[in-house]
């Protein structure tokens, strides 16, 4: 019963060595990358305002600016 318990913690302890790296990564990059896309996005509505385009074209504008960017991130997640 014990050698069951030792060996499966270590698989438990190789798995995490192995993963937790990179899905720590994964999670700093996710939180990066939406914060950057939030910033963007907003920068892109302010743009729009300043250039005085109709408020329903801005949301528009800026919730399909904010997926695609989101879409990359994902991406690039995933790539790491």
């Amino acid at each position: 019963m014990e050698k069951t318990i030792d060996k499966i913690v270590e698989a438990v302890m190789t798995y995490v060595s192995m993963y937790g790296i990179k899905i720590i990564g994964s999670i700093i990059i996710f939180i990066i990358g939406k914060w950057v896309a939030k910033s963007l996005t907003k920068l892109v509505k302010r743009l729009l305002v300043k250039a005085k385009v109709d408020n329903i074209l801005i949301t528009f504008v800026g919730n399909l600016t904010y997926a695609a960017l989101l879409i990359f991130v994902l991406l690039a997640q995933r790539e790491h």
